[in-house]
């Protein structure tokens, strides 16, 4: 599983400054460390399931 963590700006198609290219990494699943300061712990397990991410998956 490959999780992209950068700004959804960049996921979305923007470039970094040092980057060659834009856009999503394929089949990677946007969880943006941005959304962890407004997610409850809480509500984190079902937020991240909701993306696909479960502790419970194998590589």
């Amino acid at each position: 599983m490959i999780i992209d963590s950068r700004h959804d700006s960049l996921y979305n198609g923007f470039k970094s400054a040092n980057a060659i290219r834009g856009g999503y990494i394929k089949g990677a699943i946007q969880f943006s460390t941005t959304w962890l300061d407004n997610i409850s712990a809480d509500r984190f397990e079902a937020f991240a399931a909701d993306k696909g991410i479960s502790k419970d998956q194998q590589p």
